[in-house]
């Protein structure tokens, strides 16, 4: 599937998206951030879940979209999204995870995510997962994810 990132008429493909990465690692902050930003989104980092959830409540302008990693230190990605998901937070968490457990969508679901990437996060995987999460439904309790 080849996907069109600047489209001459509508600009970049991540255009005025605001993007939330949670990754503890700094050459994969690096190498995502780079992606996104080269595909039109702004882009807030956060090294770990207790990060996150504190700029999350912080922030006056929700981010359109969570990249949320699930194996970090201080707190781990699953109990980051469990904190969000208690609080209300109901827009969009995307999975970041090297971890073949998150197969099964509904895996991935049951945990607060809407949807996940694998790692090593190719351009393509990383553009269209979060175009497909921004039409979709903003209540993961009641989203399918495919």
């Amino acid at each position: 599937m080849t996907l069109d990132w600047e489209n001459r008429q509508s600009g970049p493909a991540l255009s005025g998206v605001r993007v939330l990465l949670v990754e503890d690692s700094v050459v994969l902050q690096h190498v995502i951030r780079n992606l996104l930003v080269e595909s039109g989104a702004s882009v807030e980092l956060a090294g770990n879940g207790h990060e996150a959830v504190t700029v999350v409540l912080r922030t006056r302008t929700p981010f359109d979209v969570i990249l949320m990693d699930m194996n970090m230190p201080v707190m781990i990605g699953c109990d980051g999204v469990r904190h969000l998901r208690k609080r209300g937070y109901r827009l969009p968490i995307i999975a970041l995870t090297a971890d073949q457990e998150c197969t099964h969508p509904h895996r991935c679901q049951a945990r607060g995510c809407t949807d996940r990437l694998y790692k090593p996060v190719t351009r393509d995987a990383l553009i269209s997962t979060i175009q497909n999460q921004l039409h979709r439904p903003s209540d993961p309790a009641k989203e399918d994810v495919a």
